[in-house]
């Protein structure tokens, strides 16, 4: 099998099997270049890239790239109704990154095509209004003061909702008024010790401001249930392991149908608390400082959070009053 690979990439190195074969894998030339131009994925985000990877090559591996039309490439998206807007481009990113590695892994490079961007069919997560979270915390909506307190310091802290669910005693510096946020639960309830954004070699710790009142509510319930450093905070009563996603999710719905809050118009789910967060921290501290907050890669990604509303403009614009009557002077 081997000695076909070495043959196909001899008689065409412009195959694109033979050029994608190995992006996005460990001990790879592909990764370890992408790593030394600083550019560090984590593993989900390395798993997805493979998927796209592998169906990239499924569709057009056995073709030349420098003879391939984006037309094709674009009619075979056009002609799929399987998949999402936002799926489909995620694969022309992935097919971008392949034009990308010609010039590594080719003897000409082939210059990257512009591809049409397919409109994104899902709607794009809101934000809750100040009396909106006033309803949705309000304490006697809560069937339990753990739920109550998971969704408080989501919000509060602006985090994934996996990162919630991971967080340990340990992580709490209370003489700081501070959490640190290192590591996160995947779907399945494993708890890494590095965040989403990180790996193993690079962690993306981050440390994020406590209010007083998160701080009294936690420490209020650590002392009730006797929690040891290492424990989790939040955990199943059955058999004390981290919630799962599943639940956190029907919890936060059924906080919404009694808080009365409109969702079947708007895309509102327990990470429309994190978008609230960046949105409201946004008014007085700068992208850069949020960025490092929530956890974000990029500044990019930190405005993407921003859903500026009417409340927001208003408070983010108080001190532009002076300067619009000062036009003229």
């Amino acid at each position: 099998m081997k000695n076909l690979e070495n043959l196909k990439t001899k008689v065409n190195p412009y195959l694109i099997e033979n050029i994608a074969q190995n992006m996005y894998l460990e001990d790879f030339e592909h990764l370890e270049r992408l790593k030394s131009f600083g550019k560090n994925l984590c593993e989900r985000t390395l798993v997805e890239k493979r998927i796209y990877i592998k169906q990239i090559i499924k569709d057009f591996g056995n073709q030349d790239i420098s003879k391939l039309q984006v037309r094709d490439i674009e009619k075979l998206l056009l002609e799929d109704k399987s998949h999402s807007g936002s799926w489909k481009n995620s694969y022309l990113e992935c097919f971008g990154a392949i034009y990308e590695e010609t010039k590594w892994v080719c003897p000409h490079a082939i210059e990257k095509p512009h591809f049409t961007k397919f409109s994104r069919n899902s709607q794009k997560t809101d934000i809750f209004s100040t009396d909106e979270l006033n309803r949705f915390f309000d304490r006697t909506l809560w069937d339990n003061e753990r739920d109550y307190l998971i969704f408080k310091i989501i919000f509060s802290c602006g985090l994934r909702i996996g990162e919630a669910r991971a967080i340990r005693i340990n992580q709490f510096h209370f003489d700081d008024n501070l959490i640190l946020i290192n590591g996160f639960c995947k779907k399945d309830g494993t708890r890494t010790n590095y965040n989403k954004c990180g790996s193993l070699k690079e962690k993306k710790w981050r440390t994020c401001p406590l209010s007083h009142e998160v701080i009294k509510l936690t420490q209020e319930y650590i002392q009730a249930h006797s929690k040891k450093e290492t424990d989790f905070l939040i955990t199943q009563e059955i058999n004390n392991k981290p919630l799962s996603q599943e639940y956190l999710e029907k919890v936060f719905k059924n906080v919404l149908v009694k808080a009365k809050i409109n969702f079947k118009e708007r895309k509102l789910c327990p990470h429309s608390l994190r978008f609230t967060f960046v949105t409201r921290m946004r008014r007085t501290e700068d992208a850069e400082t949020v960025r490092q907050l929530v956890g974000h890669n990029s500044v990019e990604m930190t405005d993407y959070y921003t859903r500026f509303g009417y409340e927001d403009f208003k408070i983010a614009q108080k001190n532009t009053f002076e300067a619009v009557e000062n036009l003229y002077n």
